[in-house]
C-alpha cells in the first residue's frame, strides 16, 4: 500500500501580520503627542485650533487626534512634567518644524 504510506503533507504556512505596523503606530502616537504638547503648552494655543493643526500635519480627522490625546494621557502627563524644551524636541524629531508661525 503504498499510497496509504505517503500521507498528503500539510503545507505549513507563517502567518504574517497584514495591515499597519504596531511599531509605526506607537511611534507617530507619540510625536502626536509631542506636538500636542509643543502647541499647546509651549505655544499656549486652544486646544480646538491645536486638534486642527495636527489633523492638517497627519492627515487624520482631529476627532481620531483627540482619541489619540487620549489614549496617551500617561505619556503626556510624564511630558507635562519634565517639561522638555523645544531644543529637546528638534533633537528628538529633527525633521519636524519647532517654530509656530501664525499664518
Amino acid at each position: 500500500m503504498a499510497l496509504a504510506d505517503e500521507a498528503p503533507k500539510q503545507k505549513i504556512e507563517t502567518q504574517t501580520k497584514k495591515g499597519r505596523s504596531a511599531e509605526l503606530i506607537i511611534r507617530r502616537n507619540e510625536k502626536i503627542a509631542d506636538r500636542f504638547y509643543f502647541y499647546s503648552y509651549v505655544e499656549k494655543l486652544n486646544y480646538e485650533f491645536t486638534l486642527e493643526m495636527l489633523s492638517k500635519e497627519f492627515d487624520i480627522a482631529a476627532f481620531t487626534i483627540a482619541e489619540i490625546i487620549i489614549k496617551q494621557s500617561e505619556y503626556l502627563r510624564e511630558i507635562k512634567t519634565t517639561k522638555p524644551t523645544v531644543k529637546a524636541l528638534k533633537n528628538k524629531w529633527p525633521y519636524l518644524t519647532w517654530v509656530y508661525v501664525k499664518s
